[in-house]
Order: C-alpha cells, then structure tokens, then sequence
C-alpha cells in the first residue's frame, strides 16, 4: 500500500475538516432544540430536572468538537505550506550548487 501526501492534499484535508465543523455548528441548534422539547413534553417527570444538564453538556461538547476540527484543519494547511516552503528552500539549495 502507497500513500502519498502533497500539499494539495493537506489543503483538501483541511477543507474536510472545514466543512466537518460547518456540519457540527448546524447540529448544535437542533440539539438545543430537543432538549427544549423533551422539556415541555415532560412535565412532573423527574428528569426533567437534569435537562438543563444534558443541553450544556451538548453545547460543550458540540463546541469543543468544533474548535477541535478547526484547529486540525489549520494544522493540515500550516503543514502544507511548510511543505511548500521546504521544498523551495531545498530546490533552492541545489540549484545554488549546480548553477
């Protein structure tokens, strides 16, 4: 098995991880919303207390997935244009020594 990495590729990476975290920032209202749901639904139920609870987890979580899948993406992109500043130093390099 071959696997190949170019600084394309790294920037693609970064994309997905890009459009990963649009895709959780969606999902964060919807969640809140349920949880806003169950509430009505559930008077005199004794969990109904602990539903406040359950909404700031998903809120935490949801933002921590967030911040998390942006900062990989950032990462992904640095390495490719640290790829791309290497590669032209060393290209560099030889050619000062062949020129």
């Amino acid at each position: 098995m071959t696997v190949s990495v170019t600084p394309d590729w790294l920037r693609q990476r970064g994309g997905d991880c890009d459009r990963l975290t649009e895709r959780w920032t969606a999902q964060r209202s919807p969640g809140l919303a349920a949880c806003d749901a169950l509430e009505s639904a559930s008077q005199g139920w004794e969990f109904r207390g602990s539903l406040d609870q359950l909404a700031d987890r998903w809120r935490a979580l949801s933002e921590l997935v967030e911040r998390r899948t942006s900062e990989v993406g950032d990462k992904f992109r640095d390495t490719a244009g640290n790829w791309d500043h290497h590669e032209h130093g060393i290209r560099d390099f030889f050619h000062g020594l062949f020129n």
